[in-house]
């Protein structure tokens, strides 16, 4: 496998997940579509699999060993105008972004273990998220396709600066389905493209039926035996023996999660649970109200932070769509049930003043709350997509979800657009083609994405797997023309 510079030029970013599979993406574009690779590793630890799987590989660059000329305090607004310029992007969002970077801007997590750089000063912040640009601009150094899990939006911006482009593999939200999207989001072109042209499009009465997204399913099924105190214990026992652990080797993640940080959540986890069932209601207590459903994100994952950066403040979602509601209307709210770890009673409580808002019993499915509602709203996630199948109409406060290019969803970004779209909704609600919206949905889905069901099982294989590669690879191709 050596330099040509006849070839295509491909980077394949490595990461902690998947690295099987992507060192068999970097072996098969190179074998069977004459791509030239670089293989991108996080890390050491991630490249000695590289190494191991591909042992005469020659293009390989490790992140973590790029050594950077430091830049001077005192040049770093400058220098950090430069490359928002030169890539057109803003820093301030992109540290916003980061979990680490951007810990302050999670206000409905407060007590979320403190991540050590999230009190690093502005000027160290900036030197950071600079510091991760310059690597990849060592790491992506010519025009080329660059291939990755998930989207990101530096290696999208330095992509789109070399005149190429950068592909993902991400979830479709649609059963096993996978879909390759181009850009910094998951939703991708093709697959928006092809849902505007579904809309135009007469189905003759033929219907598509939603096949619900396993790993979805799960996050929303409620495991009683995990809330309870023997089984926090358990848990608690475990992480002090493995922070502990690390601690003593010195594998600790440096300037991350403090020591024995997540201790403490595994029983709030269960305090937060049991309090918010003491509370919640059921859809039979409600049959008098318009229900508006709200399903809380799970945070603080990458879906909140990183695919709504210009909005994910749930409490002030709640509170514009309370305050826009008319009398008669109920909102009810359901936690995330792995979020019950990082809330604090405070903000359970807060919510709970709210004159027309209620906790939902978390035991019971999000299902049975879209059959009874009249609105869903939400920032990101799968409860969109449900409602949307559900032939319910959807108000979404995240600009990035494919289902927003819907008739039967509305996007809002202010108090104003909430109330108009709320009244609009009532208003218009049995004039509305739910069916419609549905079919041309599905339809892109399917149409977009190929069935994968293996790649899910092998997140922690360090085998190369060549077959799961070489099946992405030709629907890539399909798509796109590699």
């Amino acid at each position: 496998m050596n330099n040509n510079q006849d070839r295509k030029k491909a980077f394949v970013i490595i990461n902690s997940e998947q690295k099987g599979f992507f060192t068999a993406i970097s072996k098969v574009l190179s074998n069977n579509y004459n791509y030239d690779v670089t293989i991108v590793c996080r890390d050491i630890y991630v490249k000695k699999i590289v190494d191991k799987l591909l042992p005469n590989f020659v293009n390989i660059v490790v992140l973590s060993d790029i050594k950077l000329k430091e830049i001077p305090e005192s040049d770093i607004v400058k220098v950090a105008l430069n490359y928002e310029k030169k890539y057109g992007i803003n820093l301030n969002k992109l540290m916003s972004e980061d979990r680490a970077l951007g810990q302050g801007y999670l206000f409905n997590i407060e007590k979320i273990p403190t991540i050590i750089r999230s009190f690093w000063p502005y000027e160290k912040k900036l030197s950071s998220i600079i510091d991760v640009i310059r690597k990849y601009e060592i790491a992506i150094n010519a025009n080329g396709i660059i291939i990755q899990q998930w989207p990101n939006k530096i290696v999208h911006s330095i992509a789109k600066y070399n005149e190429g482009v950068s592909y993902s593999l991400v979830n479709m939200k649609y059963g096993n389905r996978f879909l390759w999207t181009s850009g910094e989001f998951v939703s991708g072109h093709s697959f928006i493209k092809r849902i505007k042209h579904n809309l135009c499009k007469n189905f003759d009465n033929k219907k598509y039926n939603y096949q619900i997204e396993e790993d979805g399913n799960n996050l929303n099924k409620l495991e009683l035996s995990k809330f309870s105190y023997f089984n926090a214990l358990k848990r608690a026992l475990f992480l002090i023996w493995n922070d502990t652990k690390n601690w003593i080797r010195g594998m600790n993640k440096k300037n991350s999660y403090k020591y024995l940080g997540w201790v403490p959540s595994v029983f709030r986890k269960i305090s937060n649970y049991k309090y918010v069932k003491s509370i919640g209601v059921t859809p039979d207590q409600l049959t008098d109200y318009n229900v508006i459903f709200y399903p809380l994100q799970m945070e603080p994952e990458v879906a909140i932070l990183y695919y709504s950066p210009e909005f994910n403040n749930s409490m002030e979602a709640i509170s514009q769509i309370s305050k826009a509601s008319e009398v008669g209307t109920i909102i009810v709210l359901k936690e995330q049930n792995k979020s019950f770890a990082v809330r604090s009673r405070w903000y359970y409580k807060q919510l709970e003043k709210i004159p027309n808002v209620v906790w939902a019993d978390p035991d019971i499915h999000s299902w049975e709350w879209i059959k009874i509602s009249k609105v869903v709203a939400t920032i990101t996630g799968t409860a969109g997509i449900e409602a949307v199948n559900m032939l319910k109409p959807v108000i979404s406060f995240g600009k990035h979800q494919a289902i927003n290019h819907l008739p039967t969803v509305f996007y809002v970004n202010s108090f104003d657009s909430v109330s108009l779209t709320i009244k609009d909704i009532f208003e218009r609600y049995n004039e509305m083609d739910f069916e419609h919206s549905k079919n041309a949905f599905i339809k892109a889905q399917v149409d977009s994405s190929f069935d994968f069901p293996e790649y899910k099982n092998k997140f922690k294989s360090i085998e190369l797997e060549v077959d799961l590669a070489e099946k992405s690879l030709q629907n890539l191709n399909k798509e796109y023309t590699l």
